[in-house]
């Protein structure tokens, strides 16, 4: 159960930590939307108000990519751990998948509005009313937030589906390794028993 634990909270961490990099990726590629300073330090909507909604649209894209890689990474590094351990991590790694890549993905989503809000409140602060401004960065699609999550276990799930069909499970391989071992303990090298049967007894002098 240690172990099981350990490699779940390993994962799931090592996703999470991803959402840093993804935020600060979306925060420098999004193009900005145009708003209208109001008289009483409020903003409003500029020409182009859809433009408001390329942020969803960036969000989307870099964390659907980064939760393909995270569930094709993930399964490998199962993979191996699994063949190494003797134990099936599937499960776990696959929780620790989900909890890490929703986490990862509110990470990206703070850690880009963090950076981008000192630009903000100083552009506000330097603006006079009527003047346009960049739109502060944000969300306002929240469906944006579970691309990462569901490509992630999407991805684990069809890696880990053709591994099944193919009969190529990492306790399978741990299993019959274990066996030959096993049986070479018992029995000890074939070559040797062959080697006895082959060799005929010298006789005594």
């Amino acid at each position: 159960m240690r172990v099981q634990l350990v490699t779940g909270a390993t994962v799931a961490a090592a996703v999470a930590v991803l959402g840093v990099p993804a935020g600060l990726l979306w925060w420098w590629l999004v193009p900005r939307a145009e708003v209208i300073v109001a008289p009483d330090g409020t903003t409003h909507p500029g020409p182009l108000p859809e433009a408001l909604f390329a942020a969803d649209g960036y969000f989307a894209v870099i964390t659907a990519g980064v939760g393909l890689v995270c569930g094709y990474l993930a399964y490998i590094a199962q993979y191996r751990w699994s063949a190494r351990l003797h134990t099936d991590l599937r499960l776990v790694v696959l929780v620790g998948l989900a909890v890490g890549a929703v986490l990862g993905a509110l990470f990206a989503w703070a850690v880009g509005v963090a950076a981008d809000l000192p630009g903000v409140e100083r552009a506000l602060e330097e603006t006079e009313p009527g003047q346009v401004v960049p739109a502060p960065l944000g969300i306002r699609a929240y469906g944006a937030l579970v691309f990462w999550p569901f490509l992630a276990l999407t991805q684990y799930g069809l890696v880990d589906l053709v591994s099944v069909l193919r009969g190529d499970l990492a306790v399978d391989s741990a299993g019959d390794f274990g066996d030959v071992a096993s049986t070479e303990e018992v029995n000890g090298p074939a070559g040797g028993d062959e080697r006895s049967r082959e060799e005929p007894p010298t006789a005594a002098p």
